[in-house]
């Protein structure tokens, strides 16, 4: 596993919102706010057609050729991530969700912007995809059984999700072995 996980702190995460938020006409706003809101891939969602989002059902279909898996999967949509790609649709005839604003074709290449825009706000070394692992994050740190976080990240073996996320859920760890000691605890009451 050589992917440094970082993780935003309140603070940062406060700063980059913020940001995100006044550009919010901006394809980089819109796709940090989605992987943030959806925990998709940088690529699967720069590949992403509107044909794969089902607003109705709030689900997105990941096309196996779009997969890092090569298997077709699906993925529940929140209202965050509905409002970023109501966003996108709003004037968009194109076939891609993404697409570069001056040549009307899908929009492939975003290292250079993400950059520029993470180092005016003072994030330099935020990725997107560590914004993929800060959704994973807030899953963890809110307590989301691991295996749920693995389906919604896609991971293929969820050992994958323990060996990256695991260490984030140690206050769920401690609220189960309290589960188990104040079962205890009661049973000796009433002996």
């Amino acid at each position: 596993n050589n992917i440094k996980e970082r993780y935003m702190n309140e603070t940062e995460m406060q700063r980059l919102m913020t940001a995100l938020l006044e550009h919010r006409d901006n394809n980089i706003s819109r796709l940090a706010r989605l992987i943030l809101a959806s925990g998709v891939r940088k690529n699967e969602a720069l590949n992403a057609k509107w044909s794969d989002i089902d607003f109705n059902q709030r689900t997105w279909v990941i096309p196996k050729d779009n997969a890092k898996s090569k298997k077709a999967d699906s993925i529940p949509l929140n209202s965050t991530a509905i409002e970023v790609l109501k966003e996108l649709r709003d004037g968009n005839e194109n076939a891609y969700v993404f697409v570069n604003n001056a040549s009307s074709e899908r929009l492939k290449w975003v290292n250079k912007s993400w950059s520029r825009f993470r180092e005016k706000i003072g994030l330099e070394d935020i990725t997107l995809h560590q914004l993929r692992s800060q959704f994973a994050y807030h899953l963890c740190s809110n307590h989301v059984e691991i295996y749920t976080v693995q389906k919604l990240l896609r991971h293929a073996d969820v050992r994958t999700t323990v060996d990256r996320y695991a260490h984030l859920s140690t206050e769920s760890l401690e609220l189960a072995s309290s589960v188990a000691g104040d079962c205890i605890t009661k049973a000796m009451r009433n002996i």
